[in-house]
């Protein structure tokens, strides 16, 4: 089978990122995440920096933007049309964890938010983020790289790949696209300090910081599951052994994670028999003596016949 690596389609990732308007005129100061049809996550500095546009380096601002304050943004793919939306809860932008704004939409969003968020974060995985660099402010712009680790600050290092757009300003609050995991797993919070140093390194806030606040308590999240089209999708970002291995971890926690949910076990089966070998043979085997679902355990059975 042919397998190339595969990303997520750029209109896919506009139509959960939004631009977050300038406090006048119409100029973008970041971008910002569809978490629902309601709610909408962006970074803490984004929001101080459309409050304070004569100050614009990080503690020079006088202006504090408070909950309740309102914002206007609009979605990627509608430019024109503005939408109001609502300061809901704000972090500390000085704090790499907790560079964070939540924000509510007066009026909810005509389409569905049909991405998963995923608190879990993998390094190695081939990742897209898209926001608004400066030149790009109508159409917006996508980058690719592998997710890398914490840093001492709790920073998640963002490696840009040579051949593309670097992380900079602009796509902060932007979404990070996991290709291996299939969601979105974090927003960029900005790049490195020194960009003629390390001009290809950004940073993200992974959701696996957020989530579980109680600020993000009445988001809603997108029910997990696995189907054809996530077999498919996997697949299709297998690239070489590395991405092999990474995604056969990956489908044997999610065989856990989808404990009360046979037929998306049935279906994680049939990903690991589609990628084969020996390893995934010997866990379709443990997993055919295990399984207490009989639909499950017929994937189990299917899947090691092709492994």
């Amino acid at each position: 089978m042919s397998r190339s690596c595969s990303s997520i389609p750029v209109s896919q990732l506009r139509d959960l990122t939004l631009r977050v308007k300038a406090h006048a005129g119409d100029g973008v100061v970041g971008s910002a995440v569809a978490l629902d049809t309601r709610h909408i996550v962006s970074c803490a500095h984004v929001l101080e920096a459309r409050a304070n546009p004569d100050k614009p380096v990080l503690g020079t601002q006088t202006v504090n933007p408070v909950p309740g304050d309102r914002i206007m943004v609009s979605r990627a793919a509608e430019p024109g049309r503005p939408r109001a939306a609502t300061l809901v809860a704000m972090g500390d932008p000085r704090v790499p964890t907790d560079d964070f704004a939540l924000l509510r939409l007066d009026e909810p969003l005509d389409h569905e938010i049909a991405f998963r968020l995923s608190d879990r974060l993998s390094s190695g995985h081939r990742f897209d983020a898209f926001g608004f660099p400066i030149g790009y402010d109508l159409p917006g712009n996508i980058a690719h790289g592998v997710i890398g680790v914490a840093n001492s600050l709790g920073m998640v290092q963002l490696n840009a790949d040579l051949g593309g757009f670097a992380v900079k300003g602009g796509y902060s609050g932007g979404p990070v696209w996991d290709r291996i995991a299939r969601a979105v797993v974090g927003i960029v919070t900005g790049s490195a300090k020194h960009p003629t140093i390390d001009p290809r390194v950004g940073f993200m806030l992974p959701f696996a910081l957020l989530l579980d606040r109680p600020e993000f308590a009445r988001v809603s999240r997108a029910p997990l599951a696995f189907g054809q089209p996530e077999l498919s999708s996997l697949l299709a970002a297998i690239a070489g052994d590395l991405e092999r291995d990474q995604a056969i971890v990956f489908l044997m926690r999610k065989v856990r994670e989808f404990s009360e949910d046979p037929v998306s076990r049935y279906w994680v089966y049939h990903t690991l028999g589609a990628i084969g070998g020996p390893r995934v043979g010997n866990m379709l085997r443990i997993a055919i003596r295990t399984e207490d679902d009989d639909f499950a355990r017929s994937g189990a059975e299917e899947a090691l016949a092709t492994a």
